[in-house]
C-alpha cells in the first residue's frame, strides 16, 4: 500500500485501519509505505527506514518512535538541521513594512465585516516572520494582498526598504521584490504537464526572452542551475514536474521564484503534503536564504514548524491580530490563547481595536 490515506478523510482513514488490521489477523503480509509517521507507528509491526534509495535501518514497532524515525530519515534532528548559522536580526534594517493592512469580505457580516484588518508588521533582513491563526484567520489572504492579488478590494500602506510601493496585480510586487509560494503547489505553483525547464523560466519570461521566444539552451541552462542549486531529484531539465516527488516539486516552486532574485519571499505552507526528509531540506534551505539576507514571511498551521523557523510571530484571530511574540515568548499554548475567538489580546492591539 503506497500512500494509501492521502486522499481520505480521517472516519475514511480510521476504516481503512479497520481493514488491515483484519487482514493482518486473517496472515495476509502487507507493506505499508506513508510520510505520515502516526500512521507507521500506528499500524507497523516492523519499520524499515530509506534514505535517498539507501536502506537506514530496520526495528521493531516498540523501539519505533516517531522521533527516531525522523532522526533516521533526516540523519539528525529537525531542530539541528534549522538551528545551524542562523545569526542574530537585531542590527539589520527592514526590509518589508506593512501598516493596516485590510481585505474586504466578500460576504460581510456584523461580526466580521473584512477578512484582514488593522495588521501592521515588519520584517527585517534575514528575519523568518511567522504568521499564525487558525483555520480562516486570514494567514493566507494577508499574503495574497501583499502580492498584489485582491486590487479594488484591499487596502493599507506597503514599503520596501522604505519605498511605499503599489500592488495592484502580482507583476507589481514582482517588480518591487516580492515572490510568493502558493499553499497548493499543484493547482498555483506549477504546470504539472510541463519540464522542469519551462516552470523554472515562467517567472523570468520577461527578461530572458528575446522577441517573444526563448532559446532550448537557455531553458536547460536555467533549469539545470535551479536542480543544482536546490538539490532537485529529477532525471534531467525537461522531466515533467508532475512526475517530481513532492518535496521535489516545492524545491522546483521556490526555486522558479528565487531565479526573480527577491527581497521578500512569502511562504504559504511551504511543507504541506511533503515527507519529513524533504521537510528538513526545505527548513535548510529557508535558514540558508535568512542567512543571505532574504526577508521572509512564513504561514505555518504546523505550530512546531512555526516556533522552529520563525524569529517573531504575529498571530491573527478572525482576521485581527491579538499578538506579537518574540522567540523567548513562543509556547504551543500561548499561541492558541492568541489564536482562539475569546483568547486573549496583547495590550497595543487591543487599544488599535478601540481606536478603530
Amino acid at each position: 500500500m503506497d500512500e494509501p490515506t492521502s486522499a481520505l478523510s480521517i472516519n475514511e482513514t480510521d476504516r481503512l485501519f479497520q481493514v488491515i488490521r483484519k487482514l493482518a489477523k486473517e496472515g495476509v503480509a502487507i507493506v505499508y509505505i506513508s510520510h505520515r509517521m502516526e500512521e507507521v507507528v500506528a499500524l507497523a509491526d516492523m519499520v524499515t527506514v530509506l534514505r535517498d534509495g539507501q536502506l537506514i535501518g530496520t526495528m521493531p514497532q516498540e523501539r519505533a518512535s516517531r522521533r527516531e524515525i525522523i532522526r533516521m530519515m533526516v540523519g539528525r534532528e529537525l531542530q539541528e538541521v534549522f538551528a545551524s548559522g542562523r545569526s542574530e536580526t537585531a542590527t539589520r534594517k527592514p526590509v518589508l513594512e506593512v501598516e493596516n493592512l485590510r481585505l474586504e469580505n466578500p460576504a460581510p457580516t456584523v461580526a466580521r465585516s473584512a477578512l484582514v484588518q488593522n495588521v501592521s508588521f515588519s520584517v527585517l533582513a534575514g528575519e523568518v516572520f511567522g504568521i499564525a491563526g487558525l483555520l480562516g484567520a486570514g494567514r493566507t489572504e494577508t499574503l495574497e494582498v501583499l502580492f498584489g492579488l485582491h486590487p479594488g478590494t484591499s487596502g493599507g500602506e506597503v514599503r520596501i526598504e522604505g519605498q511605499k510601493i503599489r500592488l495592484a496585480n502580482p507583476v507589481d510586487a514582482k517588480a518591487a521584490g516580492i515572490a510568493m509560494v502558493t499553499e497548493d503547489r499543484k493547482r498555483d505553483g506549477l504546470v504539472l504537464g510541463a519540464g522542469i525547464d519551462r516552470n523554472a523560466e515562467l517567472a523570468v519570461l520577461r527578461t530572458i526572452a528575446s522577441f517573444g521566444l526563448v532559446s532550448a539552451n537557455d531553458e536547460v541552462e536555467l533549469a539545470d542551475r535551479t536542480i543544482r542549486n536546490l538539490g532537485i531529484q529529477a532525471r534531467g531539465p525537461r522531466q515533467l514536474a508532475g512526475t517530481l516527488g513532492g518535496g521535489n516539486q516545492q524545491k522546483l516552486v521556490i526555486g522558479k521564484w528565487l531565479l526573480t532574485k527577491p527581497r521578500v519571499l512569502l511562504l504559504d505552507e511551504p511543507t504541506r503534503g511533503i515527507d519529513v526528509g524533504a521537510k528538513a531540506e526545505i527548513y535548510r534551505l529557508i535558514g540558508t536564504l535568512a542567512e543571505q539576507g532574504l526577508a521572509i514571511v512564513l504561514v505555518s498551521s504546523e505550530l512546531p514548524e512555526l516556533t522552529l523557523l520563525s524569529d517573531r510571530i504575529l498571530v491573527l484571530c478572525e482576521g485581527h491580530p491579538t499578538a506579537l511574540l518574540s522567540r523567548e515568548e513562543f509556547s504551543h499554548e500561548t499561541i492558541l490563547e492568541y489564536a482562539s475567538p475569546g483568547g486573549s489580546v496583547q495590550p497595543s492591539f487591543r487599544e488599535m481595536e478601540v481606536a478603530q
